[in-house]
């Protein structure tokens, strides 16, 4: 039986059919990700801060390796504050939810701020490609410059 247009029935050779498989857009390729829950412990270490400060954060960090979406943040936070290390508070300007370490969060957050996800666990030169002189807070943020 001929599949027509000179192919054989099932699509042209090498064709493996929709989605994603071996070679097509799987996780071939792709390191392992971080711990959501150890990370957002370090940064709330630091500080308190919203949901979307922790994902910039990371990002900046990671330096633009790992930026967690806020499908795998959010999620996180939610038991964190259920359990007990995390306490939110409101902000009086637009409502938006502040996210911070109670004392138990604090002993729990020491492990993880001792070797936070964002740590190159072996030193690397960094990339100079795509960056740019301006700051971030008390930081120089060196990311996206124009050459």
């Amino acid at each position: 039986m001929r599949g027509g247009f000179g192919y054989p029935p099932f699509g042209p050779p090498g064709w493996r059919g929709p989605g994603p498989g071996p070679g097509r857009g799987g996780r071939r390729g792709r390191s392992r990700r971080p711990n959501v829950r150890s990370a957002v412990l370090a940064l709330l270490g630091e500080r308190p801060m919203h949901g979307y400060e922790m994902i910039q954060e990371l990002d900046f960090r990671t330096g633009g390796a790992w930026r967690p979406s806020p499908g795998s943040v959010y999620p996180t936070l939610r038991p964190l504050e259920d359990e007990g290390p995390v306490a939110t508070a409101t902000d009086d300007a637009g409502g938006r939810k502040r996210f911070q370490l109670t004392e138990a969060g604090r002993a729990e957050a020491e492990p993880a701020a001792r070797s936070p996800p964002w740590a190159p666990s072996s030193p690397r030169r960094p990339s100079t490609a795509g960056t740019r002189s301006a700051t971030r807070g008390s930081r120089p943020c060196t990311r996206f410059a124009r050459s």
